[in-house]
Formats: C-alpha cells, sequence, structure tokens
C-alpha cells in the first residue's frame, strides 16, 4: 500500500479529520485485500465492456438509465462479505476528475475496527455509543477514487438494503456512470467469474516493498528516537490474464484425418484464444423431453439436467463477430423499344400461325361421335 490512511484528504470535510475516524480509517487500511490491477486486467475490462455492451443493446437498453439496472445487479457480489478492498493500479489511470491511484471499497459501519480499538472491559459506555451511531449506516458502503497526491476525488455510497447508488449533492449518476459500470464489471474479475481460457484464472501474489520515515528507540543507551527509513512490504493479489500457456483447441479437422474433404469449422474452432472471453455461469435445473422413435429403440420420457458446478461459456469479441448482412435486390425497371412496322406485321403473322395450329390440334384431339 503506497499511501498512509493520515494522508488521505480531500477538500470537502472528511470523517478522517477526527482523530479517533482516522485511526479507524487506518485500521482499515492495515487489514484491506490488496488487490493490483495490471495492463492485462485492463484489456481484459475493455474487451468484457464491449460485449455486456452488446447485450444491453440486444435486450433494449440503449440509455445508461436502462443499463444501470443490470450492472447492480452485478455489483452486489462486492458487498456479501465484511472483507475491506484495495484496488491499486499499476499506473496512474486517466479520468476526468484527475490521475486515478487506487479504488478503496468499505464498510461504513466498522465493525471489526471499533472492536479492535475499544475495548469493552475498559469503557463499556464508548463502546456501546460508538457501534450505536455508527451501526445506524450499517448497510452502507463507501468506494474512494483515490488520486495521485493521496486525495479523494470521488466518494461513491451503496446502500445494499435498497440496491441503490448515494450521490453526493453536486455529482449526478450520468457523471458516475463510468465507475459504477467499473466496479460492476471488476467485481466480477475479482470473483473470478470471467477468464481467458475454460478454467478458473490464477492471480499469482505480487510483493511491493515501500519506505517510510519513523522514529526507531536506539538500540543501545537512553536517548531520544532516531528518524530513520523504515522498508515495509505488502502482499497484493495480482490480477493479470496470461495467454502464454493456450490451452490446447480441439479442431474438427484433427478428429476427421482420414477423411479428405474438410468440414466447416463452427466459430469456436475458427477463433483464437485471445479473442475469446470465458464467462462462468450457473445452470439452472432443466427438463428435457424425449420423443417416441418409430424404430421402436426408444420411448418417450423426460429427464431432469443438473449441472452441480458453473460452467465456463465462450464468448466472441463483440469486433471478432460477423456483422448481419441484408441483401436488398431491386428490381430494374425494363425499358420498351420501340417496334418497327414490319416486326409488327411478321409477329402478328406468326401469332396468327401459331392460333391456327393450336386450333387444328385441339380438332385432332376431340373424339369422333
Amino acid at each position: 500500500m503506497m499511501f498512509a490512511g493520515e494522508r488521505i484528504t480531500s477538500g470537502i470535510p472528511l470523517p478522517q479529520a477526527d482523530p479517533f475516524q482516522a485511526s479507524i480509517f487506518c485500521q482499515m487500511l492495515e487489514h484491506a485485500q490488496l488487490w493490483l490491477w495490471t495492463a492485462s486486467a485492463r484489456q481484459m475490462y475493455q474487451d468484457l465492456v464491449q460485449a455486456i455492451e452488446e447485450f444491453c443493446i440486444r435486450q433494449g437498453w440503449t440509455t445508461a438509465d436502462g443499463q444501470l439496472a443490470h450492472y447492480n445487479t452485478l455489483v452486489t457480489d462486492l458487498f456479501q462479505t465484511d472483507q475491506r478492498l484495495w484496488i491499486e493500479f499499476d499506473e496512474p489511470q486517466p479520468d476526468p476528475l484527475g490521475r486515478v491511484r487506487a479504488v478503496f471499497i468499505y464498510p461504513r459501519y466498522p465493525e471489526l475496527e471499533l472492536n479492535r480499538l475499544i475495548d469493552p472491559r475498559e469503557d463499556l459506555v464508548a463502546w456501546f455509543q460508538a457501534h450505536q451511531i455508527l451501526g445506524q449506516e450499517a448497510a452502507r458502503w463507501n468506494i474512494d477514487v483515490i488520486g495521485e497526491n493521496a486525495a479523494v476525488l470521488l466518494r461513491l455510497s451503496y446502500d445494499t438494503q435498497y440496491a441503490c447508488w448515494v450521490l453526493p449533492e453536486d455529482q449526478y449518476m450520468s457523471q458516475v456512470f463510468a465507475w459504477t459500470r467499473w466496479l460492476a464489471i471488476a467485481a466480477g474479475m475479482l470473483h473470478k467469474r470471467y477468464a481467458r481460457t475454460p478454467q478458473v484464472p490464477e492471480f499469482p501474489a505480487h510483493i511491493a516493498s515501500y519506505q517510510t520515515k519513523e522514529l526507531v528507540p536506539r538500540k543501545r543507551g537512553k536517548g531520544k528516537p532516531k528518524d530513520k527509513w523504515v522498508t515495509h512490504s505488502r502482499t497484493y493479489i495480482k490480477i493479470t490474464y496470461d495467454l502464454s500457456e493456450k490451452p490446447p483447441m480441439v479442431r474438427t479437422n484433427d478428429v476427421t484425418e482420414n477423411t479428405n474433404l474438410p468440414k466447416r469449422q463452427n466459430w469456436l474452432a475458427q477463433a483464437q484464444p485471445e479473442d475469446l472471453i470465458y464467462e462462468q455461469r450457473i445452470i439452472d435445473t432443466f427438463t428435457r423431453s424425449y420423443p417416441t422413435r418409430k424404430d421402436g429403440t426408444r420411448r418417450e420420457g423426460e429427464v431432469t439436467v443438473k449441472h452441480l458446478e458453473p460452467k465456463w461459456v465462450p464468448l466472441l469479441r463483440p469486433e471478432r463477430r460477423k456483422q448481419q448482412v441484408i441483401k436488398k435486390a431491386v428490381a430494374s425497371a425494363y425499358e420498351t423499344s420501340p417496334v418497327l412496322p414490319e416486326q409488327e406485321t411478321s409477329n402478328a403473322h406468326q401469332s396468327m400461325q401459331s392460333s391456327s395450329v393450336s386450333e387444328n390440334r385441339e380438332k385432332r384431339r376431340e373424339p369422333s361421335c
């Protein structure tokens, strides 16, 4: 963690101005789960944005308000547990608010931190009052967008009871929609719901070290503590999607080696590994019906299909998909050229001959009485 809790400030008055609130904030930062957002995670996010936006368009959700309800269903996974999340970018990201360095997600009712800071055996009244006051916002979570200078550029709140966002007075949903969408997709990436291969991605550990100047007591003798640079280390979970180890893909040509005529491959066999995104979905139990075969090899019946484990569903990147082509054929108008008098007489003579021949044929076909 590159920022100390007391350094996170903002232009507006924040609860961290109170020493007690600042100590709670430092406790949450100290015990937060650290994530590192890499370049491959950014690329994965861009691909998921395109895929989900295309899905929303197919559903008829073309506006930000229409898509917000869908993203709210995806973001709820972030607030299912009491885990504090610190998501740090490996490079500062440009944003209209400024250059963003990290995103911090934490509850507004820090029950664990209160129990660490206040011992009920020493001061039961203070412990009870703190839980009573802060417990009124037990359903609220804060999302702080932190800039390069450790300032809170944006603070959002999410109410888990009403499943809605609580914005500052000077902000509108259209201004913060990009961050609500990022949180919804990032929730799925953190819970390993998306992958580049049909298997659960492995996020390796990354150890980062930083130095802070602290007062260190002297080893020998009595005297004032010294100011020394102390090295600290933090363990991050690195969000990365590596394509170096590509899984073997079974092609239709490999299965039918003996046949000379190659069969047409489907879109999944033709796609490259970097063009695919896999989403982990829970398949509900369904009933499959079978009709009776005429040859008597199978009778009519029903089978209940259950998927005990989630299934990896492949998705093709939108730019790799074939666009639907609708061909329109327009009939051209025929031009009538002027007919010469000689052609008119010849045509009329030919039509008279054909009519007389047809009459003679009909007379021959009539039975004689």
